[in-house]
C-alpha cells in the first residue's frame, strides 16, 4: 500500500499517525509538490559568433583589365638600340593576395606592332605576352589606407608571330622568347567598393644576352581591378 502524503497546512497539530504517515511518505521516495510560481533557473547559452565557427581560409582574389601603350627597341649585332613601333594594346591580370600588401598575378597581353623589314618595308606583327609575377602594395607615409606605391617585378614569355621570316629583318623577334619584367605605379581604392585604379609606368628586357637578338619595351598601363 503506498503511502499517502499528510496535510501539511496545519502541521502542529499533527497527531503522531500524521507523523508516521509524513516519515512513511519521506521513506517512500516521493518529492512533496511544490506550491506557488516557481522559476526554474534556465542556463545562458551565448550566441555563437559566424566568425568562431566559419573559418575561411581562402585569400581574396582580383581581376585587373588594362589598356596600354608600348614601345619596343631591338639591340643590333651592332649593339645599337632600334626602334621597333609604339602601340596600343590590352592587358588581363588574375591574382591573389598572399598577404593584404603583397599579390601575386598572371595574366595575357596583345598588342599589335610594326617592325620594319630590310627592304624598308613595314610588316605588321602580332604580339603576345604572358606575364606572371608579384606586386607589392606599400601605403606611403601619411596617406589614407585606399592609396598604393605598386611594385610589380616578374616574368613573361613573348610570342610574336606575322606572315613574315626570320630573315626578313636585321633582328628578327619572331618566335617565343622571354623577358624580366618591372613596374613602378599608384593604385587608387574607391572608398566603399571592391574597386581599385592604377597607373604604372612598365618595362621588360629580353632575358638573352646574345647579340642580335636582344630587345627592350617600356610603356604606360592604366587599369581598373576588381577584388572579390
Amino acid at each position: 500500500m503506498s503511502a499517502e502524503l499528510p496535510n501539511f497546512k496545519n502541521q502542529g497539530a499533527w497527531t503522531s499517525g500524521d507523523k508516521k504517515a509524513f516519515i512513511d511518505y519521506l521513506e517512500s521516495g516521493k518529492q512533496a509538490p511544490i506550491s506557488g510560481n516557481v522559476q526554474t533557473p534556465q542556463q545562458s547559452v551565448e550566441p555563437r559568433s559566424e566568425d568562431a565557427i566559419n573559418f575561411d581560409f581562402g585569400k581574396a582574389m582580383y581581376v585587373n583589365f588594362s589598356v596600354l601603350t608600348n614601345s619596343m627597341y631591338t639591340v643590333g649585332s651592332d649593339n645599337v638600340r632600334h626602334s621597333v613601333s609604339n602601340n596600343l594594346g590590352a592587358k588581363i591580370l588574375v591574382g591573389g593576395h598572399i598577404f593584404s600588401w603583397v599579390r601575386s598575378y598572371f595574366g595575357m597581353q596583345y598588342s599589335g606592332m610594326d617592325q620594319k623589314m630590310k627592304n624598308g618595308q613595314k610588316a605588321r606583327l602580332n604580339h603576345y605576352e604572358f606575364p606572371a609575377g608579384f606586386e607589392l602594395a606599400l601605403i606611403p607615409l601619411g596617406t589614407p589606407h585606399t592609396r598604393y606605391v605598386l611594385l610589380r617585378g616578374g616574368v613573361a614569355a613573348h610570342y610574336i608571330e606575322g606572315n613574315r621570316r626570320d630573315a626578313d629583318f636585321d633582328t628578327t623577334l619572331l618566335g617565343l622568347r622571354g623577358t624580366w619584367n618591372g613596374g613602378l605605379g599608384y593604385e587608387w581604392q574607391i572608398a566603399e567598393t571592391n574597386v581599385r585604379v592604377n597607373l604604372l609606368l612598365e618595362g621588360f628586357k629580353s632575358m638573352s644576352k646574345e647579340n642580335g637578338s636582344k630587345y627592350i619595351g617600356a610603356g604606360l598601363t592604366s587599369g581598373v581591378a576588381y577584388t572579390f
